[in-house]
């Protein structure tokens, strides 16, 4: 059901603008500011204040690069005539439009520019104001700690000066660190206290966007009652206000409500109040929407045949205006209904449309989003990638070439999902080319114009016909920029090309099911072979089988592993029988498998799956595992050579001299490991850097990671899981006084004492800041100050995507868990793995349980000499594989996996 949801507020702070502004001016309203900036016979401070409000209200938060042009403009003319206070305000903006951007550092910088701006001039509510802008900037890049220490500055300037306002607007940001965290009842307990200001002040519209924040958590916490009273008391406001627009929406949102508690008389008889609202403001997008509302309601209470008229319906306003969102949620119910009444030709039909404006959206918005951007704009594709894997499963024999775009959707996917656009831009900008840097500024600038132009149906062919040309000139001038132009056409028929005869690809999919609704989430697999005339589509299992096998969270101890994958002489076959069994009728004459997971199959070890008593799969096949198949179309043949350099680091010491928490212990046998490897590669006459103690530190390491072909940690490694989610409790299993493991520590009452490292990494909402590996000083992160300023000795993988490794053959993780992370569709493991493909590196090795020290250590020294001796990454891992595999439980052994 389409959400139309109020939107928690963010309360940035400026000066005497609110932030509470609206997404464009009036041409009158935006006329007559531009005329007041333009007309040198007025008074500096209102041309300022003019051109201010013409940014801020008419460009900021929908075309922000104009804002911060706007912005300069209003620094220059400050900067001449001296207005310093105006010189932090153009700065906070500036500072603000890259928050918008989602370039997170550059707003970080910008805003504190201006706050020396704000204490230059002694503006005690500027200097509050912009601190708070700070803390928005921290809090929307998921540093909550950090973010948490600003609010609480400017909460304690704001209450010296007695302004209630700005107090207000802490309080309701102090609320959203809560609220992301899912801390719904402190979350409450700030937007309350907010709400109570903005009665005191007589904030009308301000109380009616409070109520309906706390609607919004409400509805969240399932307490649908509580939400109806907020979003009604809202309600009211805008009509006493004469706001219709707004109450429409929010009509629309009781509606929803209401559907969700399965209630879909009321939902409809608020979707119908809604509807008439919409026609008197003639608001046709809105009417669309509305539509497909009440289809959705009609298709949840079977009614499949008023669904799919009022989904026509919708589709019909759509198409009229050109809003290419709604006939995409119209032809979304149309599939859906269509499905129920069985017509399967007109399913087919729609969900073609779907499928064409799925990847209308990518090219229109994806290239242009920061990476968080990119991860939220991708889930909301997703569902309907899904509905093609599902529909080609049970009807694709219907209709020929079903199977091939479900191979290809999930390369492209996969493959898209895994490239950065930082890297991109940072190569780009890094190349010193002033000419392909302005064509990749234009050509983002084109893209942003395109994407917002589409959703409001206006004409595209022209912007598109530009962009289509500075692209073909960037793909030519950058091979970064060819790397995604090449995933984007990628198709199965190149993934073929790349096979030989007794080789074969297998794409796992895993998606949610509107034909099987007996089985929600089902994983299937699309194979290819040298002479495939189409991709075979397997299914293989559903979910619950999964879970029943490895558990909601995969478990990291002795136990654990030995009854999912047995021991050398004890077979376990329930993973074989679910997710390879199936598949062994269509892998005859096959010895090579090149194979890309998906979903819990993350998790797995697939070369430990017991096909039978003492014979694992790694007997039966060699096999590589592949962030995607894709990687078969574009070979590299990376190989080891004499003249690779090498950065080691292990014998890490974790505490400084003021250290007071022993979270992560010394692992003795990673200062070995790393001495030892060190030692055998200088007789090679390798160079080589080795860290150890207190210089294996994340600055030597951010600094000097780019110059090496190859990079080993040997220390602890963590992931926590999505604090959303509830943690299987996992007992403790003692395996002997001298066993030590690379993994976190019973951190649990620190986790409770420490708010840096419980919000910075255990808690976080982004799991690119809950997987890490851990470094010199690091236990000093539990007792850190939120505003301490340097490394904390924690590498996470979001700073690790933030590096530039595309000159890294391989990264050799030897420590726990760091293949695990949140697991997100067909976008993969959210964590370290993710991280290290999105700099750039080649080959990962990378584990998936909580790994021995000991056995560790030689599976490492075995695997540098294979190396040497072969020369080739996959062949040196086989063959360290089989032989810890004659000597050891796969416990010992099989955690470790190659991931290229």
């Amino acid at each position: 059901m389409k959400k139309l949801k109020l939107t928690l507020l963010l309360s940035f702070f400026c000066f005497t603008i609110s932030i509470n502004a609206q997404s464009n001016l009036k041409k009158e309203v935006s006329d007559s500011l531009w005329s007041v900036w333009e007309n040198v016979s007025e008074a500096d401070t209102n041309r300022i204040k003019a051109i201010h409000k013409y940014a801020w209200s008419g460009y900021l938060f929908s075309q922000p690069d104009s804002a911060f042009y706007f912005a300069t403009l209003m620094k220059d003319f400050s900067e001449k005539n001296n207005h310093i206070r105006y010189i932090g305000v153009s700065l906070n903006m500036m500072g603000i439009a890259k928050w918008v951007k989602g370039e997170f550092d550059e707003a970080v910088n910008y805003s504190e520019s201006a706050l020396k701006y704000y204490e230059k001039g002694n503006d005690t509510v500027g200097i509050a104001s912009v601190i708070g802008s700070i803390g928005s900037i921290y809090l929307n890049s998921g540093h909550y700690a950090k973010s948490y220490g600003y609010f609480k500055r400017g909460m304690t300037i704001f209450e010296k000066l007695n302004n209630n306002k700005g107090i207000s607007k802490n309080l309701n940001n102090i609320g959203l660190i809560h609220y992301y965290q899912g801390d719904f009842e402190t979350a409450i307990s700030y937007f309350n206290k907010s709400l109570a200001i903005k009665i005191e002040l007589g904030d009308i519209k301000g109380q009616a966007s409070s109520l309906g924040n706390l609607g919004l958590v409400y509805g969240d916490m399932g307490k649908f009652d509580v939400s109806l009273d907020y979003n009604l008391k809202c309600l009211k406001i805008q009509d006493s206000l004469g706001d219709k627009f707004g109450a429409s929406n929010s009509l629309d949102n009781i509606g929803i409500t209401y559907a969700y508690q399965n209630n879909h008389k009321m939902s409809l008889n608020y979707f119908n109040q809604s509807l008439e609202l919409k026609k008197v403001t003639k608001d046709q997008r809105g009417i669309a929407i509305t539509y497909n509302n009440i289809a959705n309601s009609y298709f949840y209470t079977s009614d499949f045949s008023k669904s799919f008229d009022f989904g026509v319906k919708s589709h019909e306003i759509s198409n009229e205006i050109k809003s290419n969102r709604t006939i995409k949620d119209a032809s979304n119910i149309i599939y859906r209904s269509s499905l129920k009444i069985l017509d399967i030709s007109t399913s087919y039909k729609y969900l073609s449309a779907i499928l064409f404006a799925n990847y209308q959206d990518l090219d229109n918005n994806y290239f242009a989003l920061s990476e968080n951007e990119k991860e939220l704009f991708f889930s909301t594709l997703e569902p309907h990638f899904n509905f093609y894997h599902d529909f080609a499963l049970h009807h694709g024999k219907q209709f020929a070439g079903t199977t091939d775009t479900a191979f290809n959707i999930s390369l492209q996917n996969k493959g898209l999902t895994l490239k950065s656009s930082t890297a991109m831009r940072q190569s780009i900008q890094n190349s010193e080319d002033a000419t392909l840097i302005d064509e990749y500024d234009s050509w983002l600038d084109l893209k942003k114009q395109i994407a917002k132009s589409y959703e409001s149906g206006k004409e595209i062919k022209e912007l598109e016909n530009q962009a289509n040309q500075i692209e073909r000139e960037l793909v030519k001038k950058s091979n970064v920029f060819s790397d995604f132009d090449k995933i984007k056409n990628l198709d199965w028929k190149q993934v073929q090309a790349g096979l030989k005869s007794n080789e074969a690809a297998i794409e796992f999919v895993h998606f949610k099911s509107e034909i099987d609704t007996a089985h929600p989430i089902i994983y299937a697999a699309l194979i290819v072979k040298k002479d495939s005339e189409h991709p075979e589509m397997i299914k293989l299992c559903n979910e619950e089988d999964l879970k029943e096998i490895l558990g909601v969270f995969q478990g990291n101890n002795l136990s654990f592993v030995n009854k999912v994958y047995g021991t050398k002489s004890k077979a376990q076959k329930a993973l074989y029988q679910k997710i390879w069994q199936p598949m062994e009728d269509h892998l005859q004459g096959i010895k090579n498998i090149y194979y890309s997971p998906s979903g819990l199959l993350h998790k797995v070890s697939f070369a430990t799956i017991s096909k039978d008593d003492k014979v694992f799969l790694c007997d039966a096949y060699q096999l590589h595992q592949q962030s995607s198949t894709g990687k078969l179309a574009f070979p590299n043949n990376l190989m080891y050579e004499k003249s690779d350099q090498f950065m080691l680091i292990g014998g890490v010491q974790y505490n400084s001299t003021d250290t007071k928490n022993n979270v992560w212990s010394y692992l003795p046998g990673t200062q070995s490991e790393v001495q030892q490897i060190s030692n055998f590669l200088t007789k090679q006459k390798h160079s080589i850097d080795l860290y150890t103690s207190l210089d294996a530190n994340e600055g030597n390491i951010k600094e000097k990671a780019q110059k090496a072909n190859v990079l080993h940690f040997s220390t602890h490694g963590f992931f926590y899981p999505d604090p959303e989610q509830v943690r299987a409790e996992i007992k403790e299993e003692t395996l002997g006084e001298d066993i030590f493991f690379r993994g976190d520590m019973d951190t649990s009452d620190l986790q409770r004492k420490s708010n840096y490292a419980n919000w910075s990494f255990v808690i976080n909402k982004n799991p690119l800041m809950r997987s890490g590996l851990v470094l010199a000083g690091a236990n000093d992160v539990w007792q850190r100050n939120a505003m301490e300023e340097g490394e904390d000795g924690i590498l996470t993988a979001q700073e690790v995507s933030n590096l530039d490794l595309r000159n890294t053959k391989l990264v050799v993780l030897s420590a726990c868990e760091t293949g695990l992370g949140d697991i997100k569709g067909s976008e993969g493991v959210f964590g370290l793995q993710r991280a290290f493909k999105m700099a750039g590196a080649e080959y990962l090795i990378m584990s998936l349980w909580q790994v021995p020290d000991k056995e560790t250590a030689e599976f490492m020294e075995l695997f540098y000499k294979n190396l040497v001796k072969v020369k080739d990454i996959p062949k040196a891992f086989n063959l360290t594989q089989q032989v810890m595999r004659k000597k050891y439980d796969p416990y010992y052994w099989a955690a470790f996996v190659l991931i290229n």
